[in-house]
């Protein structure tokens, strides 16, 4: 079962750049990170990335903290493909639980959820479909339903919003699909969910920080093997379909 490799060096904005030991400048940290000066200082001007130790040489440098937040906003921009304003979302959301670890997500497991949660939320795809009542009638049968087998969803979760969007894309094809769809997915999603988060639970309750990055990576970055396995797999029997009508 899959483990996110957690880095050693934290990522949080704050973190000095003299505290890990090694330092790079912005040509060796591009290079490390396999991204280009240009990238970095688009993600310096956007406010991904922190600003480098400026007290030497008359230049920045820049530390293990710096190559983690690259490393991870590279596969979020080129494996996960969010856009820049997901990415930001993330970025801030992670950098909230790096700047007061021990003030606002010290009060116990509720609150390193939230901050899973709000990371989740942030991976949601912008609502194209929602309008007037439809699409909260559909969010309602959908809540019902997932409700009915006993998933616990949030009221105001933006991933069942783009649940909701890609049922009513479907329709346009298929108006004869209603949430009953949803058993057949879950009945095998359920069970992978459970194994994976069971798999990793311990780096999960460590504390909010690794719970974070778990999410990001354990989710995000898993997605698009999982989405190109079943591509595979449905070429895989279209194929032996085909082939057992030639017999």
């Amino acid at each position: 079962m899959k483990r996110v490799v957690e880095p050693r060096a934290r990522t949080g904005q704050a973190r000095a750049s003299t505290e890990t030991g090694q330092r790079y400048t912005v040509t060796q940290l591009a290079e490390r990170a396999g991204v280009s000066t240009a990238s970095i200082k688009f993600y310096l001007r956007e406010g991904l990335l922190r600003v480098g130790d400026l007290r030497a040489d008359k230049r920045a440098y820049y530390d293990d903290g710096h190559l983690w937040r690259l490393l991870l906003i590279r596969s979020l921009r080129e494996l996960a493909r969010l856009s820049i304003e997901q990415v930001r979302k993330l970025v801030a959301t992670l950098d909230a639980a790096l700047a007061r670890p021990n003030a606002r997500f010290s009060r116990g497991k509720q609150k390193t959820f939230e901050l899973v949660a709000a990371a989740v939320d942030a991976l949601a795809a912008p609502h194209k479909l929602r309008a007037g009542g439809a699409h909260a009638k559909l969010r309602a049968h959908v809540h019902a339903k997932l409700r009915a087998r006993g998933v616990v969803v949030r009221r105001d979760s933006a991933t069942l919003d783009s649940l909701v969007d890609a049922l009513r894309g479907l329709h346009v094809f298929q108006p004869e699909l209603d949430v009953d769809v949803l058993d057949v997915y879950l009945d095998h999603l359920l069970p992978l969910a459970e194994a994976e988060v069971l798999a990793n639970q311990a780096r999960i309750l460590a504390g909010p920080e690794s719970a974070l990055i778990g999410a990001l990576v354990g989710t995000v970055l898993f997605e698009p093997l999982i989405v190109a396995l079943r591509r595979l797999a449905h070429e895989h029997f279209v194929r032996q379909l085909y082939a057992g009508r030639t017999r």
